[in-house]
């Protein structure tokens, strides 16, 4: 963990070094970048090679077949990348206006933001922030078929204006450039318009003060009903709809948080690797920081989880298997299913 928090910190400190080399280049258009930039990238793709390395070496083969190859291979892809830009920059000179204008090296310094993505990888040891942006990413889903949804109703009311004030401008040609043709002088306009009216993006009422005073009064109803429908209707469904989402992500989430935890209890108090612990084994595990969460996220104490662990023995034998106990766990997780009901009732 801490070799992890390190590369994470060593990653945001890249990122922002990029940031200021992009805010100092801006104000020296055609001049030769600072000597200094060049050394911090250096430093930083060494230290970057060093961290692979040592990946490489720990792992061994697992680097390339372990569930987090691919991050493997993204982090070398962008070691790679970093060392043949310096390799760029170097034979460039580092001048901006002959660099700047070739489009491979011009990726390059844009893909170099890209670096900071590995700091998805230590989500996992800030509990908070890895549940954050994993029920954002399940709701993207939920998000496009809302989005989908909206842009048809903008669509449908969009065309309709549009129709009415064309028809309303072939009578009127002298208001062409008034704001009714600014605001729904076109399908486009039109949608962007009413997009803008939900959005923030143009107050509502002066989009439909133009279709009042010049068209109908009964647009401006027709335009009030779009507005209701949009924020009271769509917009609170959509946000349970969010809200249902994120929690159920939620509790799969602590879910295998809490099997990860359990696993490494198992690994840890497991000494002869039979898949089992005895109680003195298990015991010995209360003090560590795994069993510390283990037990805060099933709400139980020592004196609880030694009761489970009896429970569990039901053979007497004085020990444990590991998927019984995370079986357990799993179910006293969340409310009591129906099932669990039935069979408890069985074997009374």
């Amino acid at each position: 963990q801490f070799f992890d928090y390190g590369v994470g910190s060593l990653i945001v400190l890249n990122a922002l070094v990029i940031g200021l080399q992009t805010e100092v280049s801006s104000n020296r258009i055609g001049k030769p970048s600072l000597q200094v930039f060049l050394l911090l990238e250096l430093m930083f793709c060494m230290i970057f090679v060093i961290e692979l390395a040592l990946r490489v070496c720990a792992y061994r083969m697992k680097f390339i077949t372990s569930s987090g190859r691919w991050w493997n291979l993204f982090d070398t892809v962008l070691v790679g990348m970093q060392m043949l830009e310096l390799a760029m920059e170097a034979a460039t000179g580092g001048v901006r206006s002959t660099a700047g204008s070739f489009m491979p090296v011009r990726m390059l310094r844009i893909l170099r933001v890209i670096r900071i993505i590995r700091l998805v990888r230590v989500l996992r040891l800030i509990g908070e922030l890895r549940t954050i942006v994993i029920c954002i990413a399940s709701s993207i889903r939920s998000l496009v078929w809302t989005m989908a949804l909206l842009m048809l109703i903008i669509y449908i009311t969009g065309v309709y204006l549009t129709q009415t004030v064309s028809d309303y401008m072939w009578d009127h040609p002298d208001e062409s450039g008034s704001t009714l043709t600014y605001y729904y002088g076109s399908l486009f306009r039109s949608v962007l318009t009413l997009y803008q009216a939900v959005s923030g993006g143009v107050s509502w009422d002066a989009a439909v003060t133009p279709l009042i005073a010049k068209v109908s009064p009964l647009l401006g109803v027709l335009f009030a009903l779009y507005i209701a429908f949009v924020l009271l209707a769509i917009m609170n469904v959509v946000t349970g709809v969010f809200v249902q989402t994120s929690m159920e992500t939620a509790q799969k989430d602590r879910d295998i948080y809490m099997v990860h935890h359990v696993r490494e209890i198992f690994t840890k108090a497991d000494k002869d690797g039979d898949g089992k612990v005895n109680w003195e084994e298990f015991e010995a595990q209360f003090h560590s920081k795994e069993m510390q969460d283990t037990l805060k996220l099933l709400d139980m104490d020592e004196l609880a989880a030694g009761e489970l662990f009896k429970l569990l023995d039901v053979d007497e034998v004085g020990s444990v298997g590991f998927d019984d106990f995370i079986d357990v766990c799993v179910r006293l997780r969340g409310p009591p299913r129906s099932v669990d009901l039935m069979t408890a009732l069985y074997e009374q």
